[in-house]
């Protein structure tokens, strides 16, 4: 199989791309008091600390609960927390 310049460094490029991503922080903590991610805070999440407790880099294989929590928890999960929040009026 024929593979030119352009597509071995497009490859290359790929990779490396997504190897950034096992360095990139998880969460973020805003004035000790707002924590933000992607995903969630799941029912294997119970302190901040285990959050700053991954080891990095993390490949995606490693595939812990808690670091799934925090990349993918379905997203319902915030529909209905706001959905709380409004009918509270906070």
């Amino acid at each position: 199989m024929f593979v030119d310049q352009g597509e071995r460094d497009g490859i290359w490029t790929w990779h490396r791309i997504n190897k950034l991503f096992n360095w990139l922080p998880l969460a973020a903590l805003i004035e000790k008091k707002i924590i933000c991610m992607h995903g969630g805070i799941g029912r294997s999440i119970n302190h901040v600390e285990q959050i700053e407790n991954i080891q990095r880099p993390i490949p995606m294989e490693a595939g812990s609960i808690v670091l799934m929590d925090l990349l993918w928890l379905v997203h319902v999960c915030y529909c209905m927390f706001f959905t709380l929040l409004r009918l509270s009026g906070s």
